[in-house]
């Protein structure tokens, strides 16, 4: 919101980035890029805020052939940029989507990336009717796969081997169990200690009373969540839970009975 802020985040940023900087200079080096980039101090860029809906689209080039395949809605927290929910198919209107997958052509050719998969994350304003360009990973999501599958009846990890082998990826199709899917990130936003957690059971049932589902607790009872690695900034994440449904509202109907069946503890830190 200011200066002082802004200085304040900053000498917080680098005190911790080291884990992920350091590791990146090194594989510079091995890639023998030149001092001036791989040997430089910096390790972050200060960008301007972006605003709006936030999606990510999955596709590939192969033979220099641009194809996207899937767009994923990257749904946020009420009151915070931590991520909701990972939705799929997107709810953007397809000429929105449409103008996102020009974008990402057009910078795909101009990089030259050939034969491999991508993903990128955009931002589109609905006053200014623009999209943004955030950021490319030349891979697939990991936390796409569940959905594609919910929806396509197979995951996109066969068009990343497809395009390993050398083959035209074929389209994933239109066999999955769901119409619509979703990750969803169970999320506290206190600091403290975890009491207690689902056990197998408790999770067994949430499956078996809705099929499809699949819950990954990510802490364990006495840990302390400010010790929790690769967290954002402002929450810290119990649990990815994946469903399927054949509308947005059975998604989150299923959301809300899962958590529901679900009893996690947190002591808060006062």
């Amino acid at each position: 919101e200011n200066r002082k802020q802004f200085e304040e985040n900053l000498g917080e940023i680098r005190e911790g980035i080291n884990f992920i900087h350091k590791p990146f200079l090194k594989l510079l080096e091995l890639h023998e890029v030149p001092d001036s980039i791989s040997k430089i101090k910096e390790s972050c860029i200060v960008e301007s805020p972006l605003y709006g809906r936030q999606c990510t689209i999955e596709g590939y080039v192969f033979n220099g052939e641009v194809n996207v395949y899937g767009v994923v809605d990257s749904l946020k927290e009420q009151h915070f940029s931590s991520f909701s929910s990972y939705e799929y198919p997107s709810s953007l209107p397809q000429w929105v989507q449409d103008k996102i997958i020009g974008v990402a052509t057009t910078f795909i050719k101009h990089i030259d990336l050939d034969n491999s998969a991508f993903n990128m994350e955009f931002f589109y304003n609905n006053f200014t009717e623009e999209v943004y360009l955030l950021e490319v990973n030349t891979r697939i999501s990991q936390s796409h796969a569940d959905l594609f599958e919910k929806v396509h009846g197979t995951s996109h990890h066969q068009i990343m081997l497809q395009i390993a082998l050398g083959e035209h990826p074929a389209p994933l199709g239109n066999n999955g169990k769901f119409k619509y899917a979703s990750k969803f990130m169970l999320r506290t936003f206190e600091v403290g200690t975890v009491m207690k957690v689902p056990t197998n059971d408790d999770i067994k049932e949430v499956e078996e009373e809705m099929p499809g589902t699949v819950v990954n607790v990510l802490v364990e009872e006495t840990q302390e969540l400010e010790n929790l690695e690769l967290q954002d900034s402002y929450s810290y994440e119990l649990a990815e839970i994946y469903i399927g449904g054949n509308s947005r509202a059975e998604l989150r109907e299923k959301y809300q009975r899962a958590l529901e069946m679900l009893p996690f503890t947190i002591q808060t830190n006062l």
